[in-house]
């Protein structure tokens, strides 16, 4: 009397197991990976864009005689003072964060991280954007720092190595 075995021997069981394990692990290191790609790209966005809007800034200030800084631009409603004729971030803080710069780039504090940093030379003033939620906000982020001195421009860089 021989019987129909029916059913998975242990030896299918285990393989088919590793497998789904090593497929599950590839998939999920895709997705993982996904968080930090967006954050880069969101870095690369936004620094290409401050750097447009410090410029358009910049051109309708000496188009409407503003360089000095003693009248502030309208931004989106609201009052954006200016160095040089580019936006300026001492005096016009939100908790940290620059206004001016907040206004001029459209910026909501549900996606960035916005602070003010003082720099020892002169009055100068470095604001560091980083969105939420990144790994290193110290590899991950864009600058942006004022140029006190007559028809200089600010400094505008970015780091997303550790995003």
């Amino acid at each position: 009397m021989q019987q129909d075995a029916k059913g998975f021997t242990l030896i299918e069981l285990v393989l088919v197991i590793i497998i789904s394990g090593i497929v599950t692990a590839f998939i999920s290191s895709k997705f993982i990976n996904l968080s930090s790609d967006a954050h880069i790209a969101m870095v690369k966005q936004l620094h290409a864009k401050l750097i447009g809007q410090t410029r358009t800034f910049h051109i309708k200030q000496q188009l409407q005689g503003k360089l000095d800084g003693a009248q502030p631009a309208q931004v989106q409603g609201q009052l954006v003072y200016s160095v040089n004729g580019y936006p300026h971030v001492k005096n016009e803080p939100i908790g940290d964060m620059g206004q001016g710069i907040a206004y001029l780039l459209g910026l909501n504090e549900q996606e960035y991280d916005i602070e003010r940093l003082p720099i020892t030379d002169a009055d100068k003033t470095q604001i560091i954007i980083y969105p939420k939620n990144t790994r290193q906000k110290e590899s991950c982020f864009i600058s942006y720092t004022e140029a006190l001195q007559e028809m200089s421009k600010p400094t505008i860089e970015m780091d997303y190595s550790g995003c």
